[in-house]
């Protein structure tokens, strides 16, 4: 499901069960960018997947969580599909 910003993310990340991967920019508009949203998801959900993705900026996956992937754009879809296959069955270990 989509969403127009990372309250919205959460709010709907708090009233439905089932969760199994979250994608999200770096750059959204509201109170918290996408980065922001990633660490709160950690803090709530340590085991939920999450790709991040920007134009101009880059992360060290390092610096990442096990379960927490970037994915630098441009990207095609058969990128985003291999992201997501490797992204939801990664061991989940790791501190952000």
């Amino acid at each position: 499901m989509a969403c127009a910003n990372a309250d919205e993310a959460l709010d709907r990340l708090s009233h439905y069960e089932t969760h199994t991967l979250v994608a999200t920019d770096i750059h959204m508009p509201g109170r918290l960018d996408g980065t922001a949203l990633a660490q709160e998801i950690w803090r709530r959900w340590p085991t939920l997947p999450v790709i991040l993705t920007s134009g101009d900026v880059v992360i060290d996956p390092s610096q990442l969580p096990a379960h927490f992937m970037f994915m630098p754009k441009p990207w095609g879809v058969s990128d985003l599909i291999a992201m997501i296959d490797k992204v939801v069955t990664l061991p989940r270990r790791g501190t952000w």
